[in-house]
């Protein structure tokens, strides 16, 4: 699963650092998935029964990298708006 979202995350970097890929950049990325209600606060079960299937699986991870794009684009906007 997290190597499914490596593109997604680095996209988010191009995008938002320049280029720049150490920690702090990519835990501001990551950030977003933090507060992802369909995690139920990464609580085991939530997460069990979202990777259950190959279906589930692929649903989740949609799920997962369309957070990261909208979530991560507005706090860019703000970022920029300041």
């Amino acid at each position: 699963m997290i190597l499914s979202l490596l593109p997604d995350v680095m996209q988010q970097c191009d995008f938002m650092d320049g280029f720049t890929y150490n920690v702090e950049t990519f835990t501001r990325q990551l950030a977003p998935l933090v507060d992802f209600a369909l995690l139920a606060g990464w609580k085991k079960t939530a997460v069990e029964d979202a990777i259950s299937v190959a279906a589930k699986r692929k649903m989740f991870l949609g799920q997962l990298k369309e957070a990261l794009k909208i979530k991560s684009q507005g706090a860019g906007l703000q970022s920029r708006e300041l």
